[in-house]
């Protein structure tokens, strides 16, 4: 794992305890060192911001910036086609 991102919880309820998403998400990983963008406009929030599965993406945590590298699906692809590149214009 390169990196989290962890996205905003809008309507998260923490039960009475004061803790948020993100110390729960440290408590899991166990201080394991790895960069985390928390509280990213994404998940369940408004605005929500749409990441695509499988996609490359460059994770700049002192931006706090998250970049796909590649387009999730080529424009035109037939029904059964996978595609993750856009190809030609």
């Amino acid at each position: 794992m390169s990196a989290v991102v962890l996205g905003k919880h809008e309507l998260f309820k923490d039960q009475g305890t004061g803790r948020r998403p993100l110390d729960i998400l440290m408590e899991a990983l166990a201080s394991q060192p790895v960069p985390i963008i928390a509280e990213f406009d994404c998940s369940h929030t408004h605005p929500m911001l749409t990441l695509p599965i499988g996609c490359q993406v460059d994770v700049d945590v002192a931006a706090q910036t998250v970049t796909l590298l590649e387009m999730p699906v080529r424009v035109g692809a037939g029904d059964g086609e996978r595609a993750h590149t856009k190809r030609g214009s």
